[in-house]
């Protein structure tokens, strides 16, 4: 492992003379010149530096020419081991140099060409990367998700998983991810794995893995909740994560301070883009999910205008669907919910139409009706109220919490009543046409897409649909058990 060293502020350079001139033969000019003849034999051939009359400020100079030098700092610090091995002034050094020059994996060479390597690249390419490299444990201490050189420096550290270095994993990862990188990445990764000493076969296989992982990519979800705040009704909590598929759930903001529902608006777009630069996934493969309390499922969420730069609805350039606060709290409610999930999960890609109940004029039945009839099978697994359900406070008697409570997993309805004969006909329609009940959020985000800017009223239809899809496979992590064993933050500086 190489000790590389870095550029010091001008109080951690004080720091370090003053450690240093607590060593004894530091302080005297015959010593310190035995110690500065010897750094030029062994380490640093025709060594220099401006040179000072009191011991302050030679030392100063000193430090300052080593810092500029590769391995100068490191050639110092072996000469004076040798006079002051065991001594106290000499552990107090070692410990404050441990805290300015953690151990690397890299040598300073090695460190710029990697640079090199990736400074030109998307940002977004480099989440995906990173986390397939680290455990969860890492990534909340990742700063700024675009920044190469700090990822770098958070990865070059001398530890290793499973014998493979979490550094080398995030090249070969990216070697497989990005086009064009592939060659050099691998020439890097060998000259560094035969310095390491590491064994081919342990290259071949972090190859084969990286391979396998990068061949399908999964989408990322954005998953923003609203929750309620006691003493302020109309103001909310937010807290967001981004959830992949095989991975732990990602905290991207969690907010302390309550907002209205207008705030919280304002903030969307930023988390997504957050959400985006970690996941390195396409536009449309981001899904924005909103765990919402009853009081706000009637929000037309999918009609926020978003980002400062370029306004535009939220619901036209992602896929966005509302999830249940209220189910998800309640752990009575999830065993239904997961069977009928898996019903969809297993069979939606081929049922439409049958996979689901519609509710409205049409189809009169109390709440308590409705619920004994979803409850009677696996299928239903979708509700398509005709008209909007009454806005309340909490879950109540009416028929979308008679299907939250038998299971239903997704339910949909038009936001504006006028349109509500128009809106059946229309999913029956898509879902008659399209490849089954699994493409409906596809659907509605055509449909939106495709009423932005119309008048004609059936057109605008997508302006009005709030679409609740709610994966029970995929419940946040802050909504599982309270005794589940959950993994340290990471607070420490990576310097």
């Amino acid at each position: 492992m190489v000790w590389r060293e870095r550029t010091l502020s001008v109080a951690e350079h004080r720091e370090l003379c003053d450690a240093f001139l607590r060593l004894p033969g530091m302080r005297e000019p015959d010593s310190r010149e035995l110690y500065i003849a010897e750094l030029a034999r062994t380490h640093l051939d025709g060594f220099t530096f401006p040179r000072h009359a009191d011991a302050h400020h030679d030392v100063w100079s000193l430090l300052s020419a080593c810092l500029a030098q590769e391995g100068g700092l490191a050639g110092l610090v072996e000469v004076v081991r040798v006079f002051h091995q065991g001594s106290r002034p000499m552990a107090r050094l070692d410990q404050l140099l441990a805290t300015l020059f953690p151990d690397r994996l890299l040598t300073a060479t090695e460190h710029r060409a990697l640079l090199v390597l990736l400074i030109d690249l998307d940002p977004g390419l480099l989440g995906p990367p990173f986390r397939r490299a680290t455990s969860s444990f890492q990534w909340n201490a990742v700063p700024n998700w675009g920044d190469v050189t700090g990822l770098v420096d958070c990865l070059d550290l001398a530890v290793d998983v499973n014998g493979v270095p979490p550094l080398l994993a995030f090249v070969e990862h990216l070697a497989h991810r990005v086009n064009g990188l592939h060659e050099e990445a691998h020439r890097w990764l060998d000259t560094v794995a035969t310095r390491l000493d590491l064994r081919r076969s342990v290259l071949v296989e972090l190859c084969a893995a990286a391979g396998e992982a990068n061949a399908d990519a999964a989408p990322g979800y954005v998953v923003l909740q609203l929750q309620p705040d006691g003493a302020e009704p109309d103001r909310y909590l937010l807290s967001a994560w981004l959830q992949q598929p095989g991975w732990p759930d990602e905290v991207l903001f969690r907010d302390d301070v309550p907002r209205t529902v207008q705030q919280v608006a304002g903030q969307v777009a930023e988390l997504v883009r957050r959400a985006h630069a970690v996941a390195g996934t396409e536009l449309d493969e981001l899904v924005v999910e909103f765990v919402l309390p009853r009081s706000l499922v009637h929000q037309p969420i999918d009609q926020w205008r978003v980002d400062d730069v370029f306004p535009h609805l939220l619901g036209t350039s992602h896929v966005v669907v509302v999830r249940s606060l209220d189910r998800m709290r309640r752990e009575d409610l999830r065993a239904r919910w997961r069977r009928k999930w898996r019903w969809l999960a297993a069979h939606g890609d081929r049922t439409g139409i049958a996979g689901v109940h519609w509710s409205g004029k049409n189809h009169v039945a109390t709440p308590d009706g409705l619920f004994a009839e979803l409850v009677l099978d696996d299928a239903p697994v979708a509700v398509v109220l005709v008209e909007p359900p009454t806005e309340r406070e909490g879950l109540g008697w009416d028929e979308l919490t008679a299907a939250l409570y038998a299971g239903v997993p997704v339910v949909a309805w038009c936001r504006e009543p006028t349109l509500s004969e128009w809106f059946e006909e229309e999913i029956r329609r898509v879902l008659a046409e399209g490849g089954g009940l699994r493409r409906l959020p596809a659907h509605v985000l055509h449909l939106r897409r495709k009423a932005s800017g119309r008048y004609d009223s059936r057109v605008r239809l997508g302006n009005h649909i709030t679409l609740l899809w709610d994966d029970a496979d995929r419940i946040p992590e802050p909504f599982m058990r309270a005794g589940r064993l959950r993994a340290p933050r990471l607070e420490g500086n990576h310097g």
